[in-house]
């Protein structure tokens, strides 16, 4: 009986073996978190017709391990009747001062190329003409000569408070073209919001209402316990989910790869990959 039971028992080891390594081997998309459905308020803003407001576009990963994102992309829209968009503007910094600088941009429609962040990423628009920015344009962020290199190295902290002098990455401005009143703001709004990692995956990100910033802050794909590392372990606790086995450790829901709204097989699936290195 003991033979037959350690038979058995081998058995069903080898069967869990060729079930991972079959898991590992199924193709699994990475979409993030549904690029191109939200929309997200930027800023608001009111006062006197004449006068400039500036609107941050800012970045921070999820905590201090993980990679942030080396390429982003989205829509930028407006209400024309009250405002008009006016160039971009990065910022330098040289010791303890910080400096504006204003991001060429195009005046015609071919022939000529928008400028680049001082990280070296170049900004992409369209349209390409600035002066066809009527109400919306789409603005991508790429550095072409050194694809993996972030954007940002801000991260938000164990106590939800944002870290790091380079957080915010660009600068809209807008200029009132008539009176606003505070208590009836124009919102700015961006849509089609998508982040890359260094290795080309979407990234999943949450709009979160910081201390005096609204900040876009991204994950790991399958990073299901939001350690900074995707291992066997992320794969373990989203296998448990998918048993009914509540986990010892919370969940880190922003992880969903496939944009499902569910932490399941497609998440355990990468993770898997992930530690045999296949991806």
């Amino acid at each position: 009986m003991k033979s037959c039971q350690g038979g058995w028992a081998r058995m069903k080891r080898i069967w869990t073996i060729c079930l991972l390594i079959s898991l590992i081997l199924l193709p699994v998309g990475v979409y993030g978190s549904l690029p191109g459905l939200g929309t997200y308020e930027l800023c608001t803003i009111s006062g006197s017709k004449g006068n400039t407001v500036s609107c941050p576009l800012t970045l921070a990963s999820a905590t201090a391990l993980l990679q942030p994102p080396t390429a982003l992309e989205f829509r930028i829209s407006w209400d024309p009747a009250k405002v008009k968009i006016r160039p971009f503007e990065d910022e330098f910094c040289w010791e303890e001062a910080c400096y504006p600088i204003q991001i060429p941009y195009c005046t015609e429609t071919g022939g000529c190329a928008w400028g680049a962040l001082n990280t070296g990423h170049t900004v992409a628009a369209a349209p390409l003409d600035f002066a066809n920015w009527f109400d919306q344009g789409t603005v991508i962020i790429v550095n072409m000569g050194d694809p993996s290199k972030t954007i940002t190295h801000a991260y938000v902290d164990k106590t939800g408070a944002l870290n790091g002098s380079d957080a915010t990455f660009l600068t809209a401005i807008f200029e009132l073209t008539d009176d606003i009143p505070a208590e009836s703001p124009v919102s700015i709004y961006l849509s089609e919001v998508v982040f890359s990692s260094a290795d080309a995956f979407t990234m999943p990100f949450t709009f979160a209402q910081l201390p005096a910033k609204r900040v876009f802050v991204t994950t790991l794909p399958g990073g299901v316990d939001n350690s900074g590392v995707i291992d066997v372990s992320d794969a373990i606790l989203t296998l448990q989910l998918a048993s009914g086995i509540n986990p010892a450790i919370p969940v880190y829901q922003e992880a969903d790869i496939n944009a499902d709204g569910k932490i399941g097989l497609a998440e355990a699936i990468y993770s898997l990959q992930k530690a045999a290195n296949l991806r």
